[in-house]
């Protein structure tokens, strides 16, 4: 067999034809899994129906309801006598902190929320993931091993983040930064804004008010950040600062008591000492005066070469002599 021999037509050839059989085998691999990515969709938005609804008998034709660009269903319940119960909505917004929150919400014929359910979101684990069940009433969290071993329960801290009962039509449905109702989850506050901007865009689908005033507060932040928007202080780290700052305040204005001086000095007269007293040591210091006369006591005195008799040396047979001279 030749070789192929190499040029542009050939390299043009060869690499045509990768693409083609790279082209079809994506479009096999997505035909394939259409379908069952379809179903498992529409399970999961018949599962949300069912938890944002009371129960109901029958459910009517999704309706397309826009508002300010954005597009959502509307589903409406009824029981078997065909009263109207309530609507599940569809929303979403695009102001999350990793993209689209896309949420089921249901409410009953009076505007109230009833229950809502996340269907898709891409926000950070452990932050804004929390969504799931951070809008929704606090329920009581099982006792660990440590206080079942010792008999005591750690209190939960109190928070005001249920949507559920509430009426977007009578409630301010925000967080607190931006003057709502809501608190907003833990170091996620724009995966916070971007829940709620979405429970109100599904509010105004509901009443299919397109002059319905949305909140579009997002706070989002260049996307190079790692970590998302403060959200406020818990309540026990607030008690901890004000504690703190009271007692450092009260520590700063208390008036500073004047100290005795520990060393207090003393003349002795008698014997010409000064006593120098502390809390601790006391010890005598000799006077000026006694140091004087103790380093002239000491001091060397001056020879007078007068009175020292002088010596003469002589040598007379072998033997050294010494002669006083007067």
């Amino acid at each position: 067999m030749a070789k192929l021999q190499s040029s542009f037509k050939n390299m043009l050839l060869v690499l045509t034809g990768i693409s083609l059989f790279a082209a079809f085998a994506l479009a096999s691999v997505y035909t394939v899994t259409k379908d069952p990515i379809d179903e498992a969709k529409a399970a999961k938005q018949q599962s949300a129906i069912e938890q944002v609804l009371p129960a109901f008998n029958s459910l009517g034709e999704a309706e397309i309801v826009t508002i300010d660009g954005v597009e959502m269903n509307v589903i409406k319940a009824f029981d078997a006598s065909g009263n109207y119960l309530g609507a599940a909505v569809e929303s979403y917004s695009n102001n999350g902190f990793g993209g689209e929150v896309r949420i089921m919400v249901g409410f009953d014929k009076n505007g109230s929320i009833i229950n809502y359910s996340v269907l898709e979101q891409k926000e950070t684990p452990g932050l804004g993931t929390k969504m799931v069940d951070w809008f929704k009433p606090q329920v009581e969290k099982e006792k660990s091993l440590i206080e079942k071993i010792f008999g005591f329960k750690v209190a939960s801290v109190e928070r005001n983040s249920s949507i559920v009962g509430k009426n977007p039509g009578e409630n301010k449905i925000s967080v607190v930064q931006d003057g709502g109702e809501i608190d907003a989850m833990t170091a996620s506050t724009i995966s916070s804004r971007a829940f709620l901007e979405a429970v109100q865009y599904a509010y105004a689908a509901y009443i299919n008010d397109p002059d319905y005033k949305i909140d579009t507060t997002s706070g989002a932040t260049d996307s190079s950040e790692e970590t998302e928007e403060e959200s406020p202080l818990e309540p026990e780290m607030v008690e901890s600062a004000v504690a703190t700052s009271a007692v450092a305040t009260s520590a700063v204005a208390a008036p500073q008591a004047t100290m005795p001086d520990p060393f207090v000095t003393e003349e002795d007269n008698s014997n010409g000492t000064h006593v120098i007293e502390d809390t601790i040591n006391r010890e005598e210091v000799p006077s000026p005066e006694v140091e004087a006369a103790v380093e002239e006591q000491t001091m060397p005195q001056p020879v007078d070469t007068a009175t020292i008799p002088q010596t003469t040396e002589t040598m007379q047979d072998g033997h050294s002599e010494t002669h006083v001279m007067e």
